[in-house]
């Protein structure tokens, strides 16, 4: 059970919040002055304090920072009916998760109760510099329920539910539908709420294929132009790799007895990615090739990459991180190279060859992941 404090030197206002909150399950405690909340907080532990702008003679603020030393796991809430921006700006700056404006109804009482338990288990605040992409594959891998709102040249919403979407609504669109219109935003501002009651469910297929399919209907419909070549730093790299690749245009077999039979079938899946041409899986020491399919024989190719992968490897111990490569995409004039480590025990990597004319390098990365982690779950389950 959540404790909520109450402050308020209106007893009749503070006793109205109480029933409110206690009928939808929440044990409350009242306070009528900053010194009677200060000496609860001290005895007992309180999830969220929801106090007044103004207590008697006293100011919230001041309880807000006092309460920063005196109870800091405590989510405050400021009241008031004549806040200014000021109030708002230092309410803010001094912990408190919302300020609710007076007069409120039950349903805004409770809309800001739950954010504030919600902010218990986080951190919350603005983040600069992020997509939309990013924003819900975060709130994917933290399993999060939460309302995103997206404004700019219109305005939409978003409805996480432990980590999945459940439904989305932009102009006149709603469900998947609505989910693509809102990711082809060129850009505009988000803002993060608890997921409200109620809400609709318009989305039924997991998070990743809506994502990806929402992803391939915007590029599908972006115009296809020229791309000039790009200046790179590893422009020597890329020519070997283009060299590499143009050595021999005949596919061999496999190996003999080198394969790895559960996760050959996340090359299959590859296939059917935008702009495919060729795809192997080496391992990731020798570079050897194991198994591979296409129109290009990708062995010299491979071995390339492994010592490519090596160096960038040894940067990364000579640092002193204890980390490892995942993946990497290189750019070159006419492909996109494109790896992906495999979860087995045989340190082994998928690589494929992408035409860089016909293939969106983030939605090509996004979709090698979700092949590599749907193939890791099958196997993991003996599929």
């Amino acid at each position: 059970m959540f404790h909520v404090l109450v402050v308020d030197d209106d007893l009749s206002f503070a006793r109205a919040i109480e029933g409110d909150l206690r009928h939808q399950g929440f044990a409350v405690e009242i306070a009528s002055d900053v010194s009677e909340a200060l000496s609860q907080a001290r005895r007992k532990s309180f999830d969220v304090l929801l106090t007044d702008l103004h207590v008697g003679t006293h100011d919230g603020m001041e309880l807000l920072t006092a309460l920063r030393d005196v109870s800091p796991h405590t989510r405050a809430v400021l009241m008031s009916g004549f806040a200014t921006a000021r109030d708002y700006e230092r309410a803010v700056e001094l912990g408190a998760v919302r300020v609710l404006s007076k007069p409120f109804t039950p349903e805004d009482l409770m809309q800001c109760i739950r954010q504030a338990v919600d902010c218990g288990s986080g951190f919350r605040g603005s983040v600069h510099g992020l997509s939309l992409v990013d924003l819900l594959q975060m709130y994917k891998f933290g399993r999060r329920s939460v309302k995103i709102a997206v404004s700019g040249r219109s305005v939409g919403s978003l409805y996480m539910q432990d980590g999945d979407l459940v439904h989305a609504e932009h102009e006149d669109h709603t469900g998947e539908a609505a989910v693509a219109s809102l990711l082809a935003m060129p850009d505009g501002t988000l803002g993060t709420s608890v997921l409200p009651l109620g809400v609709p469910h318009t989305i039924s297929r997991d998070f990743q294929t809506v994502l990806l399919s929402a992803l391939r209907t915007i590029d599908e419909a972006r115009p296809r132009t020229e791309v000039p070549p790009v200046p790179d730093d590893d422009a020597g790299f890329e020519h070997s790799l283009d060299a590499a690749l143009s050595r021999s245009q005949e596919p061999q077999g496999p190996p003999p007895e080198a394969e790895l039979p559960p996760q050959e079938r996340v090359l299959q899946r590859t296939r059917q990615m935008d702009g495919y041409l060729a795809g192997c899986m080496f391992l990731a020491e020798s570079g050897g090739v194991v198994c591979f399919d296409g129109s290009i024989d990708l062995r010299p190719a491979a071995s390339l990459t492994a010592e490519a992968l090596r160096r960038k490897q040894q940067t990364i111990t000579d640092m002193g991180m204890d980390d490892e490569a995942e993946d990497l995409l290189v750019t070159c004039t006419h492909h996109y190279h494109l790896l992906r480590r495999l979860n087995s025990d045989i340190p082994a990597y998928i690589y494929i060859v992408l035409d860089r004319d016909r293939t969106n390098p983030t939605l090509a990365m996004i979709e090698l992941e979700h092949v590599v982690r749907e193939q890791t779950t099958s196997t993991q389950r003996g599929e």
